[in-house]
Order: structure tokens, then sequence, then C-alpha cells
């Protein structure tokens, strides 16, 4: 190597003819060392070749300022070899330490991996401790509800035979009232019967007593003939003046039906729910359907179900009208009352059948009663002097005319019982009005509350206030211009208006009908005396005729009919309707001991599903808080497990750049001396 060399030439120090030999065989051309052979052998021949010494002088001078140069690149030469030593155990030393800190990283994460992993398998025994707690908590939980299912089972099977066995009870209940009451029929009868033999038997005796006191005259045929002919000259002119009479009559009762006819459509038209139903009709088929659907059902139902809510109500004139609907809103006015849960849901099967039918009626709002009572306003006094003194009149719940279940479900569900209405004079201040402090007022819960929260209506529109409800309660008015009420109707005078001329006008030929009439039939009245007395005159010829004979004819027909009757046995039949009687008796004696069984077991299902019921909750309970807390510490042990991957992402990370350091350092660095690990440290 060169350095070796440099060595070598440096112990030629004390040598200068070896060491000139070396420079030569070093830097020197080829000749040269064979030209010092030469002067050697000259310099021993110098006696030979003193003039070539001279020569050779001059060029060993040249030589020495060659070998001065030479001697000052080798002194460079060293000083690089010796840079680069140092550079190489600069190299050598960053790849220590690299690798060093590699390792030292690589070992500080290892050891934050150690300590997340023992965290990580602590929450981790936590949470399946949980969970085994969630998953008893949820089998006891199960448990309960399978049983209260099976006892509900019960129940509802119980109840059903129970109602069947109720139906069959009234059923046989009925048959034994029927085969009673044909029993006392047939007494009856039989009593009837044997009055009415009784009475006959009177009848005919009366009637052959009576029989033996007519005495007819001779020519009676003659008399009557004549009297007849009078009779048929008279009736014709009757008949003319009849028929006078008829068509005066006609036209009375045509009149008399029209008018009817007006009167009748003047009335519906008076009727604000009649007008309702038709302009619902006409704006809402299927509303229409829906309401249609329940008012022919309203037998299913235990209790009645109001709906739609807009035909329930009545307002005085239109404005309150638009306030109301404004207020309560269109969804409300569209929707359905139960009175109870049983309705409620049947109202929501009707909405939803079963087995993917076609459902009878739309989706429908149905709103529940609640506890039916109605809220009323509970203004004071003093509350309504700053009212009025804002221009505000009269609280909306005043106009407003319904059933106590549609009253309860405005004023609770509705609002209509924190609603005023008020002058266009307040609309057009109404942010005064909602700052007057006089109308502002503390809750029990201490926040703030507006008078008018449920909104003040003018003719103009709705201004209202609320209040925010953290911080400084901030009020939060709300302003709104007029609606015209598209659902509530409560009037049409043009239409009465026409109605009502057209009644005038039928009154007045109705009057001239009658008079006409009146005529007629003071006509008819003048001849029907006449008429009259010779029927009269008739009359009594034919009776005097027919008396004696109709006698005879009344005595025969009463003796056939009593033989008849005395021939009748109503009583036959009897042993019959007794023995239906009895078989009905014993049958409901039997079917009520029965009943009273099923009832003793219904009451005892009743007790055990109330108990299902008070154990369920608890246990309800205890898996919600159970649930929640598996799943508040499953998300930590989530975190801690997402911890937990990326601290082993870095360790591996960090341990491929410690092995890649290492490795480097095992191919870069050779085997280090005693003195390159001292230079090393020395740096």
């Amino acid at each position: 190597l060169p350095q070796e060399k440099v060595v070598q030439f440096a112990a030629l120090a004390g040598k200068p003819a070896e060491m000139l030999r070396e420079v030569e065989l070093a830097v020197g051309p080829p000749q040269m060392i064979e030209d010092h052979k030469q002067l050697i052998d000259l310099t021993q021949n110098s006696s030979k070749k003193l003039e070539d010494f001279e020569n050779l002088k001059n060029k060993l001078e040249d030589l020495k300022k060659q070998a001065e140069d030479y001697e000052q690149e080798l002194r460079r030469f060293e000083r690089i070899q010796e840079l680069e030593k140092q550079i190489q155990l600069a190299e050598w030393k960053q790849l220590l330490v690299r690798m060093t800190a590699a390792k030292g990283r690589y070992e500080a994460r290892r050891e934050e991996w150690d300590t997340c992993k023992q965290e990580t398998d602590v929450l981790e025994g936590k949470f399946n401790e949980i969970r085994d707690q969630v998953d008893e908590a949820k089998r006891e939980l199960d448990e309960a509800k399978q049983a209260k299912s099976g006892d509900e089972s019960s129940l509802y099977r119980v109840q059903k035979e129970l109602e069947e066995m109720r139906e069959d009870l009234m059923e046989r209940e009925k048959d034994s009232l029927q085969a009673i009451r044909k029993i006392e029929r047939l007494q009856a009868e039989k009593d009837n019967l044997d009055e009415d033999i009784r009475q006959s038997e009177d009848l005919v005796a009366r009637y052959e007593a009576e029989r033996d006191t007519f005495v007819v005259p001779p020519d009676i045929e003659q008399q009557i003939v004549a009297a007849q002919q009078t009779l048929t000259q008279a009736h014709r002119r009757l008949g003319n003046l009849q028929e006078a009479e008829q068509r005066a009559q006609s036209q009375y009762n045509h009149a008399q039906r029209e008018l009817a006819e007006i009167e009748r459509q003047i009335q519906q038209f008076r009727s604000v729910k009649d007008r309702k139903i038709q302009s619902l009709k006409n704006s809402n088929p299927e509303l229409f359907r829906a309401y249609s659907y329940v008012a022919d059902h309203q037998n299913m139902f235990e209790a009645h179900v109001y709906g739609p809510i807009m035909l329930e109500i009545d307002v005085d004139d239109p404005l309150n009208a638009a306030y109301v609907e404004s207020c309560v809103g269109a969804r409300m006015l569209d929707g359905f009352i139960t009175q109870n849960e049983h309705d409620y849901k049947l109202l929501h099967d009707m909405m939803n059948p079963k087995n993917n039918r076609d459902s009878p009626i739309k989706k429908i709002t149905v709103f529940k009663m609640g506890d039916g009572r109605v809220r009323e306003p509970n203004t004071s006094e003093e509350t309504w002097g700053h009212l009025r003194r804002n221009g505000i009149q009269y609280h909306l719940f005043s106009k407003v005319k319904a059933e106590t279940a549609v009253m309860a479900v405005l004023t609770q569900q509705g609002g209509l019982d924190r609603a005023f209405a008020g002058e266009t004079q307040a609309y057009d201040r109404w942010q005064k009005v909602l700052e007057d402090q006089s109308l502002i007022f503390k809750q029990q819960n201490g926040k703030k509350a507006h008078v008018l929260g449920g909104g003040c209506f003018t003719e103009k529109g709705k201004f209202s206030a609320t209040f925010s409800m953290y911080g400084n309660q901030t009020m939060l008015p709300k302003v709104e211009p007029f609606k015209r009420a598209q659902k509530l109707v409560v009037g049409d005078s043009k239409q009465e208006e026409k109605l009502q001329a057209r009644k005038n006008e039928l009154e007045r030929s109705l009057r001239a009908a009658e008079a006409e009439l009146a005529t007629a039939k003071e006509n008819v009245a003048e001849i029907n005396p006449e008429i009259a007395q010779k029927r009269m005159r008739l009359k009594e010829l034919k009776e005097a005729r027919d008396k004696r004979k109709n006698m005879e004819t009344r005595i025969n027909q009463t003796k056939r009919i009593i033989a008849d009757k005395k021939k009748q046995d109503p009583m036959r039949a009897r042993p019959k309707y007794e023995r239906d009687r009895d078989t009905a008796n014993n049958s409901l004696l039997e079917l009520a001991a029965e009943m009273k069984e099923k009832g003793q077991k219904l009451a005892r299902l009743k007790i055990n599903v109330q108990a299902h019921l008070l154990r369920e909750q608890p246990l309800q309970d205890k898996y919600a808080d159970l649930e929640r807390h598996r799943r508040r510490e499953g998300g930590i042990l989530t975190d801690k497990k997402k911890e937990l991957n990326d601290l082993a992402k870095d360790v591996e990370k960090l341990k491929k750049e410690y092995e890649q350091a290492r490795k480097k350092k095992k191919d870069e660095m050779p085997v280090l001396n005693d003195a390159d690990r001292e230079g090393i440290q020395a740096l």
C-alpha cells in the first residue's frame, strides 16, 4: 500500500544513498537508476572520470532539489492520509451513533408497547367481566319476558274463552227466556180464546134479540132505486168541482214541495259542519274517505272517535276561524282523537293492516285524549288590564265551541288556551308589546315565560315570544303574516241570500195557490151538504134493508167462529216448551260454574302478569345500565387497542431501522483495533 511505502521511505532518513536510490526507483525515469549506478562506478573510478564528476555533481544537485520537492509532496500525502483516516473514523462513529440511537428508540418504544399491552389486557379483562354481566342480565331479562309472555298468552286465551262463554251464556239465557215467553204466550192465548168464546156467545144472543126488533117496509127496493138516481146526478156535479179543486191542490202541493226544498237548502248552507264535510270531500278526498270509514265503523270502538278535528270545531266568524287554524295548525285540524289506548291501537291497525292487505284508510294523524281535562285560560284581572292596554282583546279559547275531548286536545296539545286575539295596532307595535315587563313572568322552575307565548293573532298577522333555555334567557320574538282559513268554514251569505229570495217568491206563489184552492174547496163544500143529505137518505134505506140481512149473516158467522175456536187447543205445545226451558236453565247453571272457574283463573293470571311487570322493570333498568357501561368500556378498550396497534407499528418500524443500522455498520465498518477505537472515542 502507498502508506506502507511512506513508512519504509521514512526509515531511510539516515541512509541518503539508499534514500536516493529508492527515490530514483519511485519517481525517476527508468534510466536514472542506471545513471546512478554509472555515477557510483565513476566515483569509484574518480581518477579516471574526473571530468565527468562535475557533471554528475550538477546532476546530483538537481536530484537533491527534486528530492526536496518530493519530500514536501510526501508530507502533504501523509497529511491527506491522516485526514482520510479521521474521515473514516468519523464515518464509523456515525454508523455506531445511528445504530445506538435506533436501538434506543426501538427499546423505548418497545417499553411503551409493553406498558400499553398490560393496560390493554387489564381493560380487556374488565370489559369481558362487564360483558359477562350484560349477558347474565340479558338472560335474566329474557327469562322474565318469556315468563310474562307465557302468562300474557294464557291471559289472552282465557279472556277470549271467557268472552266466548259469556256470549254463549247470553245465548242460552235468551233460549231460556224465549221458552218461558212461549209458555206464557200459550197460556195467554188460551185465556184470550176462552174469553173470545164467551164474548162471541154473548154477541150471538144480543144479535138475535136485535134482529127480532127490525121491521122492513114492503116497497124498500123502489125507494132505494129512486134515491140512487138522485145521488148519481149530484155526484156528477161534485166530480166537476173536485177536478177544479185537484188542479188547485196540485199547484199548491208543487209550490209547497219546492218551498220545502229551498228551506232544506237554506238549512244545509246554514249548517257549518255539513259545509265543512262538503269542503273536505272536495279538497281532500283521502281524508274524507278516512272520516267516512271511521264514522261507519264507530261501533268497533269502545268510545266515540272524533275527527277530523276541523269538523268538530264551531267558530263564530271567518276571522276567528283563521286565528284558530293558524294557532293549532293544519296537521291537528286533519287529525282524529281517540279516548283510550284500545281505540288508539285499533285505529292504527286500520291504517296498517296485517297480512299485507290494503289499508281501508290512508295515513292519518291520531291524537290521544290524555286525561281528558280542558285546560282553560287562567289569566288574572291584573294581567288582562296590561293586555287590554296593549290592544289585546280576548282569549281565542272563548271563540271555539267543541266537545270536551276535542277541547282537551286543542288546549293540551294545540296551545289554544294560551292564544289571544287583538287589534291591528297591537301588531303594528308588536316589539313594544312583547317588551312590556308586566307580561313577562317566571315559571316554577325559575325560567322566564311570556303571557303571549302562545301567540297574539290580529288581522295583519301573528306575533309571539319565547325565551332561550340557556345563558341569560334572551327573548326570541316570532312574527308571521296573516293567513286566511283554508279548512275552517263559517258561512256563505250570498248563497243564502239567493235561496232566501227564491223562498220569498215561492211563498207568494203558495199564497196565490192557497187562495185558489180555498175557492175550489168552498164550491165543493156548497154541494157536499146536498150530496150528504141524499147519501144519508140512500144509506138509511139501504141500512133498513140490509140491517136484518146483515144481522142474520153476523149471527151465522159468529156461530161458525165459536165452533172453530172451541176446536183449538193452544196448550198442546206447552210440554215441549217446558222441556226447552229446563234444558236451557240447566245449561246456564253449568256454564255459570265453568265461567266462575275461568274468572278465578283469569284473576290469577292478571296477578302473575302484574308481578312479571314489576320484576321486569328493574331487570330492564339493570340491563340498560350494564349495556351503557359495556359500550363505554368497549369504546375505551377500542381506543387502547388502536393505540397498541399504532405502537406495534412504530416498534416494528423502529426495529427495522435498528436492524438496518446494525447491518449497515456490520457491512461498512471492519473490526476495530484499539487505535481505531481510541480514535473514534476521541472524536
